[in-house]
């Protein structure tokens, strides 16, 4: 559990299978920052590029 707690936010986007990319673990990072809703854009359009990728393939 303490790994987990103490785990950077990179390892975040490493560990989750694919579920959670780099731009998209951005868009986290701007929410925990302060700017919620610029992070929430942010995350939610990259979340919607990877699907489209992932439909395309």
């Amino acid at each position: 559990m303490m790994s987990v707690y103490h785990m950077p936010f990179r390892g975040v986007a490493r560990m989750t299978g694919g579920v959670v990319n780099m731009p998209m673990l951005d868009g986290i990072l701007m929410i925990v920052n302060g700017q919620f809703f610029k992070g929430l854009r942010h995350f939610f359009k990259e979340r919607r590029k990877m699907i489209k990728v992932a439909k395309s393939q």
